[in-house]
């Protein structure tokens, strides 16, 4: 078994309140747990918002398996933020 963590930086340029910053959080936390079954936390830049930092932990059965979820944790994150994300941190756990 392998424990990652990666740690995802989104930003939002055109978001002018916290309030514009919760709905597309929210709905990202919301699909990462639904599709692939991991813990989601924003972990910084919580009074920031136009930048969210978000954790994501998870559980894989081998090191390989974990790279793959991370990698397509990473593209699903991509393709559901309407700003840019970027990889902040990506660790892997024995």
């Amino acid at each position: 078994m392998t424990l990652f963590y990666l740690e995802l930086q989104g930003t939002l340029p055109m978001a002018e309140s916290l309030k514009e910053k919760r709905m597309p959080l929210e709905s990202l936390k919301a699909s990462l747990k639904r599709h692939y079954n991991v813990s989601v936390l924003e972990v910084g830049d919580r009074d920031k918002w136009q930048v969210a930092l978000i954790g994501i932990a998870g559980l894989a059965g081998s090191d390989a398996q974990a790279d793959r979820s991370m990698d397509d944790i990473i593209n699903h994150a991509d393709l559901n933020w309407p700003g840019d994300i970027r990889v902040q941190d990506r660790i892997f756990l024995l």
